[in-house]
């Protein structure tokens, strides 16, 4: 296909290529056809390029399915490509044809069509013979036109018309042409047999060397053998059994390695030579011999490409030296050298495999300053470097050493654990179970030599469930078979250390115990982090809880284990501390006795071993502790420091909170000698075991008798009252904790519990929610007539309470009133339902907070109902300082893994009780607990739909622009509607009509209301949405089902009388409450069924509201119903609410771990949506 190039002038082939438009390509053939020759040429399938007839012809081999040819030639001033291959039209280019143009346009402009990680040496072999030949050209015509020869005195003056072969060989590509009189041959025409060989033809094709070679072997001494170098013009003999070696020589020269590549004919080198192809001149003889191999500049190439500039890292680029590598590049110049900074140098990795070791180290001269040496058998010392602490992530890094130089373990084997991430690899290969299941088949491998074991113990492997997709499975094979390929490669490593050369074996099987100890200790997430195959990322907190551990399991192994550059060493701690003598009321002193292998160490060295988490730096070495003493240098830690407003003493003397001696007392169970007086040994005693705290009497006058598990109440309060602690009492709903605490005031007012000096100045005062102030007025009167109160709230209300036992009181009512009350001391403060007062931010919390009161008393069967921020809140406020700081106690928290939550568990227990109806009240009946899912409508499934997709992106903004914090809040009130929805698509849209009258919800629920109702049994509703209730209403008022309603907008009277009807009315009936008015303080054990049309994030809330029908006073079987919706994020709520019970069941069931507190992430809110 001609192309039209105007030109005035009669064009050479190179002129019009160098003219040609990039663009004019994309015209030539269809776009299928251009990307597919576009991709032969990012793949470099041309091979070379050949000048023919004058340099009127040029042709191009491609690589393909079997060769092709492109011709490019001049026809009437245009270019015109033609091409062998079946695809070729003289109308449409075909694949080759571009790929040919491409690659010539690139080479003349290297501007045009650049790629990435092209091959240099390829770009300038082809570029020498599509330029260079141009630049002969142009001085033959230049002679021809002068009618200039050689000089005379020249190398030809002799016989100016004698053929004479010449080799030029002035840059990096030799040229082999004839020459007559000093003018270059360019036609066939006259020339003798076995001469054509050389006209216009290069390096890049094979033949020139083969009839270069057979010319020497038949006519050397025929023609003349000229040689024309960069510095130099002389005629050259020709000496057949010449044969040179090559080698490689490595010399460090002070703080430098100097690689050459040389030359040795026998045993001496030879310096004044030049090389090309399999050929070498020397230019003091004059004589041309061969080089017997070129094995021997491989280590040259090899090192020469890495430590270019435009190479990557030595540690990604190196992995061996392997069979071809060691050709040699064709135009090195013998004698090309280099220097490289010996630290890199050491830093690198030169792995030699077995087969080819022998021939390497015989092609290899090593020096010292100048001085020939040979390289020394040795053996790695094998190493992990924990290094680069930064913040909460610190480095492990895996060597192999020998003396000081240090080289990381074998790159091409243990490569495996960054391939993983950084191969391609499909995303669900990175998933942690399976990453798990790839680490163990990777470490198994190494037991195993035959190749057929090796795949069926990969297939055994990837036989589990977790591999059930074709194209996981096929990748995990692939890989974990090239692993083996790997490992059964027997390689060693040169290295030079402390002014000696060596080689040493890479021993594989002690190399993979650098990494099996860190999966043994930390597990698979340990290698999730790695960039680089050589370091480990872990937390800092997670590697000092695991130092010893990792430390006794490389001795074990043989391995050594430093840290930041020094040794590791474990020594012998103990501890003791002294707090016999007491410091005041609220504080105790503790004289620390701390020896290290038996030796007293002082403050300031065991102040750093706090500081650095067990690890200390001592005369070169770094000591750590055993794993016994490392978990008492983690709870010292944590509660060793000094309060704010501690006195100031020496620092040899710690002053401790008088609540949190506890937590010192604890670590005698680690082996930490803690002496106390024999006062408050009783105290802890008494503490740490509730039946060994003595009983009072119970107050005579008291109009109840308590259950044996409410008279261990008792006590326990009278012993927290009579030692100025605080106490938590989070009962189960239902076991009576408000006739605890009346019978507490009763205790205190009949002289059963002896009265705290200056607590008669004041009242007793009582803050609970507006719903139960009518039911704490009920139970005062019934269980202890005695105790007058005084109703604090209405407008009339005064702060004078002369006369009054008790102030009752709400929590609204004390953040409005606060500046009056703070000032007033009172005796007993019970803060009822404390829940309200959750939120360590809120207003009302800082109110209450402030109020003064000789003891404390929290009641709450939910204390912990999101996070564990909440439970600070409310242990603060009965024991204010007992966790500490609210900023410090938070930022422990934060931490993964963090120990925060066992000492919150072992500093609360003593003053938090909490008894399950199931354990103490045997006569109560059962609670049978269902969920009953339902189905959407096609029109709430529609519409549900369309809302996910909206909420989804909201979501995602909010997390991406926003706060944390706020973009919670963002996604929480976003997903209220999916909730809504649930319910009856009315919620989120009044003017939206469903098919039916009611949603699925509420139509279920009116059947079995109705039901229920025939069968003579009462009912509770709950939900969240004030909106559902109103549904249920209009359900509800077309009926025969006498119905009441309770929510938050419920004025207290009438609440009062709503509950008083409900339990007294003898008919059935159903009340309608709103979860958060009518879940808690109330007493409705005239019903045995609760329905909760919606579910809410915390079980706790639940049960609580469950609890209104579940409690003392209930004669039958209790049946709570959970209408749930399939498919939606009700579902997925259930899954969430589990995680929050299993953190609630730790803090409130004592048990010691150690987690974080659970409140929803932006991961949660993805899982909610994900339907």
């Amino acid at each position: 296909m001609e192309k039209v190039v105007n030109t005035p002038l009669d064009p050479d082939l190179l002129s019009l290529l160098k003219i040609l438009q990039p663009s004019s390509l994309y015209q030539m053939t269809s776009k299928s056809v251009f990307l597919l020759g576009f991709a032969d040429y990012k793949a470099e399938r041309l091979q070379s390029i050949l000048w023919q007839e004058n340099q009127s012809l040029l042709k191009a081999s491609l690589a393909g399915a079997k060769p092709y040819t492109v011709t490019l030639s001049v026809r009437a001033k245009d270019l015109h490509f033609c091409c062998d291959c079946s695809n070729w039209q003289s109308q449409q280019e075909c694949r080759h044809v571009i790929c040919v143009l491409l690659s010539l346009l690139n080479l003349i402009s290297p501007k045009w069509f650049s790629q990435p990680d092209q091959d240099e040496n390829r770009l300038q072999a082809l570029k020498a013979v599509l330029i260079r030949n141009q630049s002969l050209v142009s001085r033959k015509l230049a002679q021809t036109q002068k009618g200039k020869t050689l000089p005379s005195g020249s190398v030809s003056s002799k016989k100016a018309e004698t053929l004479e072969v010449v080799i030029e060989s002035k840059e990096d590509y030799p040229a082999i042409f004839l020459r007559r009189g000093g003018r270059v041959i360019d036609t066939l025409s006259g020339l003798p047999d076995g001469l054509s060989v050389f006209t216009y033809r290069y390096h890049t094709d094979q033949s020139l060397r083969d009839g270069f070679f057979e010319h020497l072997k038949k006519n050397a001494s025929r023609y003349p053998l000229i040689f024309e170098g960069r510095l130099s013009q002389i005629r050259l003999r020709w000496d057949p059994q010449l044969m040179y070696q090559s080698k490689t020589e490595l010399n460090v020269l002070g703080d430098s390695v100097a690689v050459q590549a040389c030359i040795f004919l026998g045993d001496v080198p030879c310096e004044n030579t030049e090389r090309f192809w399999d050929f070498v001149v020397d230019l003091k003889t004059r004589t041309l011999g061969r080089v017997r191999d070129r094995a021997g500049w491989g280590l040259f190439d090899h090192l020469d490409r890495l430590f270019r500039p435009s190479s990557l890292s030595p540690f990604e680029r190196l992995d061996e030296i392997e069979d071809q590598r060691l050709s040699g590049r064709e135009w090195i110049v013998p004698n090309a050298h280099f220097k490289v900074p010996l630290k890199t140098f050491q830093s690198i990795q030169l792995n030699i495999t077995q087969k080819i070791l022998k021939d390497t180290l015989a092609h290899l001269v090593l020096k010292v300053e100048g001085q020939f040496t040979a390289a020394q058998s040795a053996k790695h010392e094998h190493r992990l470097t924990i290094d680069s602490r930064q913040g909460e992530t610190t480095s492990l890094r895996t060597e192999c050493r020998i003396g000081d130089s240090v080289g990381v373990t074998t790159g091409h084997t243990f490569g495996f654990f960054t391939d993983i991430h950084t191969q391609g690899l499909p995303g669900a290969l990175r998933a942690i179970k399976r990453l798990t299941v790839l680490y163990q088949t990777f470490f198994l491998l190494f037991k195993i030599e035959e190749r057929e074991d090796a795949l069926k113990v990969i297939k055994k492997a990837l036989s589990n469930g977790d591999f059930t997709e074709y194209a996981v499975k096929r990748s995990a094979r692939e890989l974990l078979k090239r692993c083996f390929s790997s490992l059964q490669d027997e390689d060693a490593r040169l290295h030079f250390s402390a002014g000696n050369w060596f080689i040493a074996p890479n021993e594989k099987e002690k190399e993979v115990l650098l990494y099996k100890i860190p999966f043994e200790c930390f597990g698979a997430k340990v290698f999730r982090e790695m960039t680089r195959y050589h370091e480990i990322r872990l937390p800092t907190n997670q590697l000092d809880a695991q130092l010893s551990h990792l430390h006794v399991q490389c001795q074990s192994v043989g391995i050594t284990l430093y840290y930041q550059g020094k040794p590791v060493q474990t020594v012998k701690w103990d501890f003791a501390f002294d707090a016999r003598k007491p410091s005041g009321i609220d504080w105790f002193e503790l004289r620390p006795e701390i020896r290290s292998d038996g030796v007293l160490v002082s403050d300031a060295v065991w102040q750093k071993l706090l500081q650095g988490r067990g690890i200390v730096e001592d005369k070169g070495t770094i000591q750590i502790v055993d794993a016994n003493a490392q978990k008492i240098i983690d709870a010292l830690a944590l509660i060793y420091h000094q309060p704010k407003n501690a006195p100031r003493e020496k620092r040899e003397i710690v002053q401790v909170p008088r609540m949190q001696l506890l937590d010192w007392v604890m670590l005698r169970k680690e082996g930490v000698d803690i002496r106390l007086s024999e006062a408050d040994e009783r105290l802890i005693k008494h503490l740490t075991q509730l039946e060994q705290i003595e009983q009072i009497e119970t107050p005579p006058n008291l109009l109840a008798t308590l259950r044996p598990y409410q008279k261990e109440g008792l006590d326990w309060l009278a012993f927290l009252y009579q030692h100025r602690f605080g106490a938590i009492l989070a009962d189960d709903m239902g076991l009576g904790k408000t006739l605890q605490a009346i019978a507490l005031l009763a205790a205190l007012k009949e002289g059963c519990i002896p009265a705290q000096s200056g607590s008669e100045k004041g009242p007793h005062l009582i803050v609970v929610p507006p719903t139960l102030l009518f039911n704490w007025e009920q139970e005062i009167s019934r269980f202890y007539p005695d105790l007058s109160f005084y109703p604090y709230f209405g407008k009339d209300r005064r702060t004078r309470f002369e006369g009054y036992d008790i102030v009752l009181t709400t929590y609204a009512i004390v953040r409005r009133d606060i500046v009056k009350l703070k000032e007033i001391p009172f005796h007993v403060i019970i803060f009822d339902e404390a829940q309200t007062v959750k939120n360590i931010y809120a207003e009302t919390t800082g109110a209450v907070r402030q109020l003064k009161g000789m003891f404390n008393l929290v009641m709450s069967g939910t204390p912990l109902e999101n996070h564990l921020g909440e439970y600070y809140s409310l242990i603060d406020l009965c024991l204010p300082g007992l966790l500490g700081e609210y900023d410090q106690f938070k930022s422990q928290l934060k931490l993964s893994d963090s120990p925060m939550l066992t000492v919150l568990i072992r500093r609360t227990r003593p003053f938090v009780l909490r008894r399950m109806k199931e354990a103490v009240l045997h006569d109560l009946p059962p609670k049978i607990e269902t969920n009953i899912y339902l189905s959407l409508t096609g029109e709430q499934k529609t519409l549900y739909q369309q809302t996910v997709s909206l909420i989804s992106s909201q979501i995602n903004r909010a997390y991406r622009d926003k706060t944390t914090g706020q973009a919670k809040i963002i996604a929480l009130t976003a997903i209220m509607k999916l909730r809504q929805l649930c319910v009856s698509p009315r919620l989120i849209s009044l003017d939206f009509k469903t098919k039916s009258a009611h949603s699925p919800k509420i139509t279920f629920l009116l059947e079995q209301l109705q039901a229920l109702y025939a069968e003579g049994h009462s009912a509770l509703v709950f939900s969240q949405f004030t909106r559902a209730l109103d549904l249920l209403e209009e359900a509800l008022a077309p009926g025969k089902l006498p119905y009441s309603r309770l929510d938050g907008s419920t004025p207290t009277l009438q609440r009062k009388a709503l509950v008083r009807s409900f339990q007294e009315e003898l008919t059935p009936s159903v009340f309608l409450l709103s979860l958060k008015a009518g879940g808690q303080g109330l007493n409705l054990t005239k019903a045995s069924y609760v329905f909760h049309l919606d579910p809410w994030w915390n079980p706790a809330v639940e049960n609580q509201a469950s609890d209104r029908v579940h409690r003392i006073g209930q004669k039958q079987n209790v049946s709570i119903t959970r209408i749930l919706m399939r498919h939606t994020i009700e579902e997925k709520m259930m899954d969430l609410k589990k995680k929050k019970s299993a953190l609630y069941d730790a803090v409130m069931g004592g048990e010691e771990q150690k987690g974080q507190a659970y409140a929803l992430s932006k991961t949660d809110f993805d899982f909610l949506l994900d339907t």
